[in-house]
This record gives structure tokens, sequence and C-alpha cells, in this order.
């Protein structure tokens, strides 16, 4: 069972422009409203395909309600919905200029210590019942920002909680919340999602080849496995038992928005729920990660991926590339 927590969700609503002109007045073509957040988006793409998880989020007012909605009814996602006193957030992003987007993302509602107790205590219950329901080994991925009134080394401590319970953990955030964990926890995390520039920002140095890349996830001595978004040049993914590059023929793109989150849902759905002890096949998850990433660029908005979407067989997958290829300028 694959449990997304997402700990500042929103509602993403989008407009498709052809030009975007400041301080003019700027039509739109086309408008979406989606149920956002980077956990929600994973599991969201997750349901697209046939793989269930469970969402647990923290839950507010009328945006908060119109999320439940569009997640149970629409999504098909199993939602647990944390109640907090203060109004769910609403994003918008603005999509223009042949594929550049402009997000304006509000800082989301103040979570209260109780209230974040009862989204721990959440992502707990739903541990145990993945626990009691089979063999397989239940997978936590916390994602993205933290909303205001919730400390840095939240996911530190959540880490902590779930691997006690007998879960993975997986990480994907940025910045201080990000650096926070890694200095904190006393867990280990099976998986970190950052981008080349999120990890370079991480160890605090520039990461230019690929040899720099695995030199910087061997000094987080918390964490297994990175799976980095390169952008336009694909993926990489660091483990303790090899490295892998994934690269795929140049897109178009649409709307870059939730691409990490559907290369990260495309990652775990390749991977399942393996009994504990088993090995997975991490060539072909970084395959369908990066599949499913390129595919969710060609979407409007925040939409993600469908299994029609998702062109596998124009990913290529490389083990133990060249250490001194160059992933940025």
């Amino acid at each position: 069972m694959i449990i997304t927590v997402t700990p500042n969700p929103s509602i993403d609503r989008t407009l498709e422009i052809p030009s975007l002109a400041l301080g003019e007045v700027n039509r739109a073509d086309h408008s979406r409203v989606d149920a956002g957040g980077k956990g929600i988006n994973v599991s969201r793409a997750l349901a697209a395909h046939g793989t269930g998880s469970v969402a647990v989020y923290p839950r507010g007012g009328n945006d908060g309600r119109l999320l439940d909605s569009l997640l149970s009814r629409v999504e098909g996602v199993r939602a647990v919905a944390v109640p907090v006193r203060q109004d769910t957030r609403s994003n918008l992003t603005i999509a223009h200029d042949g594929g550049s987007t402009t997000k304006l993302n509000a800082p989301g509602p103040v979570v209260e210590a109780a209230e974040l107790e009862a989204l721990t205590a959440s992502v707990l219950r739903a541990v145990d019942e993945a626990a009691a329901a089979g063999p397989s080994t239940a997978t936590v991925v916390a994602c993205g920002s933290l909303p205001p009134g919730v400390g840095t080394d939240y996911y530190a401590r959540l880490a902590e909680a779930v691997t006690a319970a007998g879960a993975r953990f997986v990480l994907d955030t940025s910045g201080e919340a990000l650096s926070q964990t890694i200095v904190d926890t006393v867990a280990q995390i099976w998986l970190i999602k950052p981008n080349l520039e999120e990890l370079s920002e991480l160890v605090n140095r520039p990461l230019v080849t690929v040899a720099d890349v695995v030199t910087a996830v061997k000094l987080l001595g918390c964490v297994d496995n990175a799976l980095v978004s390169l952008g336009s040049l694909g993926a990489l993914l660091v483990s303790r038992r090899g490295v892998w590059l994934a690269q795929g023929e140049p897109i178009v793109a649409r709307s870059s928005v939730g691409a990490g989150d559907s290369m990260l849902a495309g990652f775990l759905h390749a991977v399942g729920d393996p009994v504990s002890g088993a090995e997975p096949d991490f060539a072909e998850a970084l395959k369908s990660a990066a599949a499913w990433g390129q595919a969710a660029v060609r979407q409007p908005g925040t939409a993600v991926p469908r299994p029609g979407d998702v062109e596998r067989e124009v990913t290529t997958i490389v083990e133990n590339p060249d250490r001194s290829l160059r992933l940025a300028q």
C-alpha cells in the first residue's frame, strides 16, 4: 500500500493563455480546476493507472470540501481528510508562451499542533491497516511544502514514526524542510526525489556530472536511494546497488506543473508493494518514472497522465553511465 501525505494541499486553478503580458488584460483560452499538492498528485497519477493509494491531508473550508469531492468522486482516490480550522489554499497556474508556466502559490492555512498530531495519527493508522492486510511493506510518501505553523523538523519526526511502524519512507520536498530532515532524522529514508538544483542546494556544491551527483547522494548517509530529475535531460537514479540514467526524446511541453509528482508515481507504480526483503527492478522503475514524467508535461495544468499517454518505448535506460557525463552547463 502506498500512503501519500500532503501537509499543504491545494485547489489548483489553471489558465492557458497564448502569452503573458504583465500589467495588461490577459484572456484565457482554457481553464481547469484540479486537486493539488505534491502527494495528492502522486495519488492521482497512481489511481489513473489502477494502483491504489491512500491520500492523507489536512482539509478546511469550502476549498477543502471541493478537494475531497475532486479526489473521491472525480479521481477515484481514497482520501483521508483531517479537519483543520483554517481554509485549504488555492493556487493559480498560468500556462503561456509555448509551455512556460507561471505559478502563484498561496502560503496555506496555519496548522495547529493538535491538527498536526491528528494528521500523523491518520498516517500511522493507514500503515497499521496496510500491515493487517498482507505481508507487503507499506510505503509512506511525504511530499511538498509545510504549511504555516509546522516546524521544518516535521518530516524527520514523521520518518521516525512510520519507519518504527514498519513502513518505508519516501520524501519529496525541498529547501529547509529537506535539509532539516536529512540533518535531524535518525530513521533511514528509502527514497528522496530532488531535482538537480535542489540536490545541489542540499549538499551546498555545484553538481555538473554524473560523478558529482553520485558523490552528493553518498554524503546523505540516511538516504538509501535518490531519484534525481534532470528536466529535459531525463532522470538519474542513484542507489546503493548502482546508478541508472534515463533519457528520452525531446518533447514540446504544455505544462511542467506536477511532472515530478507523476515521475515519482511512475517509479512507485513499477516498484509495487514488494514483500519485505525483495529487491525491486530499479531499471524498469526508472524507465516507468521517466515515461510518466514525459507524459505529464504534455498534459494541461496539473492533469495527470493516463495509461494511453505514456510512451515507455521512447525512454532509454543506461546502467552505470559514464561518470564524466555532464548534466548541467
